[in-house]
C-alpha cells in the first residue's frame, strides 16, 4: 500500500514539474513576442527603411520600406533581391559594396513597384560570421529633385546673366538674384551637413541594438533606451529642417535657456561615437548660467564644433582623446571655450577655417560648411563673435556672447 501510495506522489511530482516547466515556457514566449512586438514598433516608427537581407535576398523589412518602394504588404517584396530593388545601372555598386563590404554611406536610385526610380542614401553592413546584411536608406528623391531644379534654374540664370552682361542692362538686380539662388544652395548643403551626423548615430544605434541581439543580452529596458536613443536623432532631424526653413528670418523668437542642459542634451548626440572611440568628455560649466536667444541654433553650432574636435582626434590617431567645453560670465558677454587636443591644424589655414567650402578634412568626410554656417549663427543671430587659434597640442573655438535683458 505504501508502494502504491509513493508512486502516485512520485507522478504527481512529475506533473507539477511539468506544469511549471510549462509556465515558464510560456512566459517565455509570451516575453518573447512581447519584445517583437516592441521590436517591430520601434522600427516601424522611424523615417528610414531598415531591410534585413539573407543570401542578398529580402526577409525583414519595416513599413518605411514599404512606402518608400510603394507596396502595400511586405509579402509582394519577400524574397526579392538587391537587383531586383533597385535600378539596373545601378547593380555594380551593389557588387562593389557587398564584395568588399563597405559601410560608407552612398547614393543609389531604387526601383519601385510601378516601375518608377527614387533616390535614395543607402548604408550597408554585413553582420559579423553570417550571410545576412542590413542596410538603412533614406529617400532623398524631393532633396535630389530640388538639388536638379536648382541647377537647372542657375543654369538657367547664367544664360541670362550672360546675356545682360553683354547688353550691359540691369546688372545689378540679375547679381541679386544669382546670389539669392546662391543662398538657396547653400541651405541645401546646410541641411545635408546638418544630418550626417544624427544618420551616423543611428546606424550606430542599429549596430549595437543587432550586436546585443545577436549575443542574447537584448533586454526591455535596453530596448527602450535604444528606442529613445533613435527617437531623439530623429526630433532633432525634424528640428534641423524646421530650424532651417526659418534660418534666415530675423523675427524668430528667442528665449532663455540653461546652458548646460543645451550643451548636455547637444553632446548627447555625438555620446556614442566618443564613447566609441574612447573620447573623453569634460565639462565645466555652472549649473545657474543662463542665455536668452536661440537654443537649437547655437546647439547646431555646439554639434559642429564637436563633431569637428571628434574627427581630428580620431584622423590624428591621438591616444588620450580629450575635448573639453568651459564657460564663464562676465558682466556684458558670455563667453564659451571648447578645446581639444587633436594636434590642431596648419597656420596658413587657420584664417581659412571660417570661409565657405574650405575645410581640413577629406572630401568624404568634409563639406566646408560647418564652421561657416556656426559664424553666420554667431554673428547674424547672436550679434557675437566665433574665433579659433591653436593651443598646446590641440585646437581652440572661443565663442563669444552679448549678454542681453531677456526682458
Amino acid at each position: 500500500m505504501n508502494f502504491i501510495f509513493e508512486e502516485i506522489l512520485l507522478i504527481l511530482g512529475l506533473i507539477v514539474i511539468s506544469l511549471l516547466v510549462f509556465i515558464l515556457i510560456l512566459v517565455y514566449i509570451i516575453n518573447l513576442n512581447k519584445r517583437n512586438k516592441e521590436l517591430n514598433y520601434w522600427a516601424n516608427s522611424t523615417i528610414e527603411g531598415i531591410a534585413l537581407f539573407e543570401d542578398g535576398k529580402l526577409i525583414k523589412a519595416n513599413n518605411q520600406v514599404l512606402k518608400i518602394l510603394g507596396y502595400k504588404t511586405f509579402q509582394e517584396i519577400y524574397l526579392k533581391s538587391y537587383y531586383d530593388l533597385t535600378a539596373p545601372q545601378e547593380h555594380y555598386l551593389i557588387d562593389k559594396r557587398i564584395k568588399g563590404n563597405y559601410q560608407d554611406k552612398y547614393e543609389i536610385k531604387l526601383m519601385r513597384k510601378d516601375g518608377s526610380f527614387t533616390d535614395a542614401l543607402v548604408k550597408g553592413n554585413t553582420i559579423k560570421n553570417t550571410n545576412r546584411r542590413i542596410s538603412i536608406f533614406v529617400d532623398i528623391s524631393e532633396l535630389k529633385n530640388t538639388q536638379r531644379k536648382l541647377k537647372e534654374l542657375n543654369l538657367s540664370l547664367e544664360e541670362k546673366i550672360n546675356k545682360e552682361i553683354r547688353n550691359n542692362e540691369e546688372q545689378e538686380s540679375i547679381m541679386f538674384q544669382q546670389s539669392k539662388f546662391a543662398e538657396m544652395g547653400l541651405m541645401l548643403h546646410m541641411i545635408a551637413h546638418q544630418w550626417r551626423q544624427p544618420l551616423n548615430n543611428i546606424s550606430l544605434v542599429v549596430n549595437l541594438l543587432i550586436k546585443k541581439q545577436k549575443n542574447g543580452n537584448l533586454s526591455i529596458d535596453t530596448l527602450d533606451r535604444f528606442k529613445n536613443d533613435f527617437q531623439k536623432q530623429i526630433n532633432y532631424l525634424s528640428n534641423t529642417i524646421d530650424d532651417f526653413r526659418e534660418f534666415f528670418k530675423p523675427e524668430k523668437f528667442k528665449e532663455k535657456f540653461s546652458l548646460l542642459e543645451m550643451i548636455q542634451s547637444t553632446y548627447s548626440l555625438l555620446k556614442p561615437i566618443f564613447q566609441r572611440n574612447n573620447i573623453t568628455f569634460n565639462l565645466n560649466i555652472q549649473v545657474n548660467v543662463e542665455y536668452f536667444g536661440y537654443e537649437n541654433e547655437l546647439s547646431q553650432v555646439i554639434l559642429n564644433i564637436l563633431n569637428n574636435s571628434k574627427d581630428a582626434l580620431i584622423e590624428n590617431n591621438v591616444l588620450n582623446k580629450i575635448v573639453k567645453i568651459d564657460a564663464k560670465e562676465s558682466q556684458n558677454y558670455l563667453i564659451i571655450n571648447i578645446q581639444d587636443n587633436g594636434k590642431g591644424v596648419k597656420e596658413k589655414n587657420l584664417k581659412k577655417l571660417f570661409e565657405p567650402y574650405f575645410s581640413t578634412k577629406s572630401q568624404k568626410t568634409g563639406t566646408g560648411l560647418g564652421l561657416y554656417m556656426s559664424k553666420i549663427i554667431i554673428e547674424k543671430h547672436f550679434n557675437g563673435n566665433i574665433f579659433c587659434k591653436n593651443i598646446l597640442d590641440g585646437f581652440e573655438v572661443t565663442i563669444k556672447l552679448p549678454k542681453i535683458d531677456n526682458n
